[in-house]
Formats: structure tokens, C-alpha cells, sequence
């Protein structure tokens, strides 16, 4: 008799996703980048316990000339590695705080003006079409001078000039997504709207959409850095534009206080963006069959 053959379990969409992703070697990368900088963010400025606001040895003090300030000091004489260590909470706080507001906004467009479509539809579209436009770099400079520069005008002001693309992915979505038969038959036994686009279309829209908002959260990143550079950030918040910023003027007398802050934000920029590549290679059905 021959033996019979058992088929193989499958296996659940999550499992596979994650399969898919840890064995993406770039995501996997990225990863382990922004690990490393969310620990040293958390741990590092109770572990390294220098304050980043002080002065705590001579100006312009170069890296490795002393052990107690092993990245040097910048032009007042705190020390960079302290700056470095507290700023990245305050960085990728407002950088995820930022496209959270982006993503709220740009699904809560996107989704009405695809499920609804028609006039809505127009009008939403011709709305994001303005935002889309605008010149992002002088709105939120304008917002900054208007209001005093503190993090929630940072926050809103990046978040208020970030959603459209998102609006635009959900939209496309929505509209793919809502001649579903599983649509079609909520819609058939009387479900409103309000449940049909926030309990049955937007849960199977996300993926693409988280993925989205974590390349959003990269852009935020830098755009905070850019304010800050401008000297339009919250001057009360050591941030790693901020500390950019503030050293610009003395960028040929101690580089090492722009250079270190730059890779901080470059390094993890980079890993937001492999992470974004990731999440979309693996929650992506058409990736997941390569």
C-alpha cells in the first residue's frame, strides 16, 4: 500500500509575514538599526548620565582627547555624546508623533472620499490637491513664525503637510476594496456606513497603509531636522537637528557636533526606510508568492 500523504498545514498569514520579512536581510538590517537606537535612546542617557544641556568640559574639545567626553564637545562645551543619547528620544518622538497625525488625517480623507466617491470624492481630492502643492517647507515655516516655535507647532505643522500621500494610498484602496463580495453582503444586511468603512474595509486596507506610515515617520524625521536646522524648532527640546542647528556656525571649528548628530539621524532614517521596504515586501500577497 502506498503511504498517504499528508498535507502540509498552512500557514497563518502573520507567521508568513513575519517569514517574509526576517528573511528580507535589508529589513532585517533595519531592524536591528533602529533597536539599537530606540535601547540607546531609553537606556542611554540614564547609563552615560551626562546632562546634555550643560557645560561640562572646554569648548570645542575634539573626540577621543578626553574619556569623559569620548565625542567631544561643541562650541559651549557640552558634551556631544550626551546630546546624542538624550536627543533621539525627543527626534524620533516628534517624527512619530508627526506621522501619526499624518496618517490619522490622510486614512480619515482617503477612506470617506473612496467609499463614498462621486461629489465627496471630487471635492476631498481637489482638497488634498491644494495640500499636495503647497510648498511644505514655507507652510510649516510660516506656521512656526506665526505661532511660537514649540514641539506641538512642530508636531502639527509637519503632520498638516504630510497626509496627502497617505490619502491618496487609502483612497485607492477603499475603492478597490468596496465592490468586495464581503462588502457587498454587509451592505445587504443593512450595515451602516460608519461600521462598513471603519470595521470591515480599513482593517483589510492597513497593510499597505502601515507601511506607508513608516516611511512617513522618516520623512518626519528629516523635516524635523530641517526646522531645527533653520532655527525654527522648539529651543527648548535637545533634539538632533536641534544640536545641528545650533552648531552650524561652528561647523569648521568642531564638525564632530554636526557630523555625529547627522549620522544619528541618517542611520536611522535608513533603518525606518528598510523597515517601511520590509513590512510592504511582507504584508504585499503579490511579494509573498515570489
Amino acid at each position: 500500500m502506498k503511504p498517504i500523504e499528508t498535507v502540509p498545514k498552512p500557514q497563518s498569514p502573520l507567521r508568513e509575514a513575519l517569514a517574509v520579512f526576517f528573511g528580507n536581510w535589508a529589513a532585517t538590517i533595519g531592524l536591528i538599526i533602529l533597536l539599537v537606537v530606540f535601547l540607546g535612546s531609553i537606556l542611554g542617557p540614564y547609563l552615560y548620565g551626562v546632562s546634555p544641556k550643560e557645560t561640562v568640559n572646554a569648548p570645542f574639545l575634539p573626540p577621543m582627547a578626553d574619556p569623559s567626553s569620548p565625542l567631544g564637545t561643541d562650541y559651549i562645551g557640552r558634551d556631544v555624546l550626551a546630546g546624542i543619547l538624550n536627543g533621539g528620544s525627543a527626534t524620533i518622538m516628534i517624527g512619530a508623533t508627526a506621522a501619526l497625525v499624518a496618517v490619522v488625517i490622510g486614512i480619515t480623507i482617503g477612506s470617506i472620499s473612496g467609499y463614498y466617491g462621486g461629489l465627496t470624492d471630487t471635492l476631498l481630492m481637489r482638497f488634498t490637491e491644494f495640500f499636495q502643492v503647497l510648498p511644505a517647507l514655507l507652510f510649516v515655516m510660516v506656521l512656526m513664525t506665526l505661532f511660537a516655535p514649540s514641539i506641538h507647532t512642530t508636531i502639527i505643522g509637519i503632520g498638516l503637510v504630510m497626509w496627502p500621500p497617505t490619502a491618496r494610498l487609502a483612497r485607492a484602496e477603499f475603492m478597490k476594496l468596496k465592490t468586495m463580495d464581503y462588502v457587498r453582503a454587509e451592505k445587504a444586511m443593512g450595515a451602516r456606513d460608519r461600521r462598513i468603512i471603519w470595521q470591515v474595509i480599513l482593517p483589510n486596507a492597513l497593510p499597505p497603509l502601515i507601511a506607508a506610515a513608516a516611511l512617513v515617520i522618516g520623512v518626519s524625521i528629516l523635516f524635523e531636522a530641517g526646522l531645527s536646522f533653520l532655527g525654527l524648532g522648539d529651543p527648548n527640546i535637545r533634539s538632533w537637528g536641534e544640536m545641528i542647528g545650533a552648531n552650524r556656525d561652528y561647523i569648521f571649528d568642531c564638525p564632530w557636533a554636526v557630523f555625529f548628530p547627522g549620522i544619528a539621524i541618517f542611520l536611522t532614517v535608513l533603518g525606518v526606510s528598510l523597515v517601511g521596504d520590509g513590512l510592504n515586501d511582507a504584508m504585499n500577497p503579490r511579494f509573498r508568492e515570489r
